[in-house]
């Protein structure tokens, strides 16, 4: 033993260990001050990267939303097409052309009398 250790008495002996635990609990103060930045900086990349998930969930639920709405137009203009599609195949139809040409026109035929209705008030 050391002359000075001898020397000293047990109270101060005590107070010296506590004084060097005191120094290793604040090396290990650094340490977690070291790992609470750490989890700090995971904990701030996982809320971005949840914030990340849901915005782009969003935006594709907004997306999806317009494809279907662009779905049903096409669909619209699909019948739209169908029907003037047949309007125009039935355009060089005699039938076709006689009605539309009475409806639309007034037209008669050579030699047909058309009489007209006047007490239905139109």
């Amino acid at each position: 033993m050391d002359r000075t250790t001898a020397r000293r008495s047990p109270e101060e002996n005590r107070v010296r260990s506590r004084a060097a635990r005191t120094i290793k609990k604040t090396a290990k103060v650094k340490f977690n001050v070291k790992r609470l930045v750490l989890s700090v900086l995971a904990l701030g990349f996982a809320v971005y990267f949840l914030c990340t998930v849901v915005t782009q969930q969003s935006t594709l639920s907004r997306k999806n939303d317009e494809i279907t709405a662009l779905n049903e137009q096409i669909e619209a203009a699909d019948r739209e097409t169908d029907r003037l599609q047949e309007e125009y195949d039935s355009v060089s139809d005699p039938e076709y052309l006689e009605r539309m040409a009475r409806e639309k026109l007034g037209l008669v035929l050579p030699n047909e009398r058309v009489y007209i209705d006047l007490s239905s008030g139109n």
